[in-house]
């Protein structure tokens, strides 16, 4: 692919001047790096306020903001024996550093928080809001573009930037060792992350999944757009807040047993968040497990002995791994895990940018977001 001398992209400098648009020499990928044209990138709930300088996370600006596309792989470093000019990729923001894989930046979404993630930062510091970006070679993921995006599934790079949102529940899966028909409280159905953390469980071949939220007309619409093969599978419960009687709720809703509870609760949880995995622990089964994969900011209460007494093990993991994004997209191009549920609209080009992110902020749901393409 031809490759021209610069490139457009929305610069960050600081928060108080906000984003500009900004023509960049276009890099020339060295070893362990490729040069990627990207097509379509998911901008969240939280984006208005990482620029704004009032994200829950560490985030310092000069850069150019954004994480994780889809994109063409325009040119390779003299070390790439896979990777070719012209391949569809999917980029993941989730950079491990090549000689500590437990140090982890998770790229101009959190930026370091000890030195070896701030220097993690500064060798990625140029994300996914432009025409093209740097990425490391183990982090640009070849798709099959015959089969996603041909007639028997008719993707768009729109709908593939969804693999970015069924990683980290698919990580969480993993951990919890999900069986086939087996049982799965998940929270909340309804939110960006919990409904996609279902929709991976089903294509996994749990058995039934409760699927929690707060508001009970808002769940029964949610369900109405889960992939029809898997629908009869799927049973609402609308949470009270009373402890006792969700936990009640729950365990009718699985009259099986109750094997896993699995938690995505967003940063804007508030205090009183805690009460449903309280609710959840009563509602286990003995030996059940408990999967946190969200971020509660604040400390939560739960009862140690009856995590002792009941046996229940609480898994958690910070993202996940190339293994697990190799394995996702499998279910994808091998059909087990559909695309179709999701309803994003796509905006394009650098222009009113702005308007992007305050959709983003509110419309970021478990069937409707937000992407963006510069093309």
């Amino acid at each position: 692919m031809s490759s021209t001398s610069t490139y457009t992209a929305l610069w960050l400098q600081s928060f108080d001047r906000g984003l500009e648009r900004r023509q960049l020499p276009t890099p020339k990928p060295t070893g362990g790096q490729a040069l990627v044209q990207v097509l379509s990138v998911r901008i969240g709930n939280l984006h208005k306020n990482l620029v704004a300088g009032k994200s829950p996370f560490p985030f310092k600006p000069d850069c150019v903001p954004g994480g994780g596309c889809i994109g063409r792989i325009e040119a390779v470093g003299s070390d790439s024996v896979s990777l070719k000019p012209g391949q569809l990729v999917y980029v993941d923001p989730t950079v491990r550093a090549r000689d500590d894989s437990q140090t982890v930046y998770l790229q101009n979404m959190i930026h370091g928080y000890d030195e070896k993630t701030n220097k993690l930062v500064d060798a990625w510091r140029d994300g996914t809001w432009a025409e093209k970006l740097v990425v490391p070679l183990e982090n640009a993921f070849v798709l099959d573009e015959k089969v996603l995006m041909g007639s028997s599934n008719n993707y768009q790079p729109k709908d593939l930037i969804n693999i970015q949102k069924l990683a980290t529940p698919y990580q969480g899966w993993k951990l919890a060792k999900l069986q086939p028909g087996e049982t799965a409280a998940v929270a909340f159905a309804t939110g960006s992350f919990g409904g996609a953390a279902i929709d991976v469980a089903l294509s996994m071949g749990a058995g039934r999944i409760v699927a929690l939220g707060r508001n009970a007309d808002k769940l029964a619409e949610w369900r109405k757009s889960c992939d029809p093969r898997y629908v009869d599978r799927v049973v609402c419960v609308a949470l009270t807040g009373d402890i006792e009687k969700d936990a009640e709720q729950m365990k009718q809703a699985a009259p099986n047993g109750l094997q896993i509870f699995f938690d995505m609760s967003p940063p804007s949880a508030t205090a009183t968040a805690h009460l449903h995995i309280q609710a959840g622990l009563k509602a286990l089964e003995a030996g059940g497990r408990m999967i946190w994969m969200g971020f509660i900011p604040t400390g939560i209460s739960i009862n140690y002995g009856e995590l002792i007494f009941k046996d229940i093990s609480i898994h958690t993991k910070y993202m996940y791994t190339a293994q697990e994004v190799h394995e996702l997209i499998r279910l994808i191009e091998t059909g087990m895990l559909s695309l179709k549920q999701f309803q994003d609209k796509l905006f394009t080009g650098f222009d009113n940018f702005q308007r992007v992110l305050d959709l983003a902020e509110t419309g970021d749901t478990a069937r409707g977001g937000i992407v963006w393409s510069p093309q």
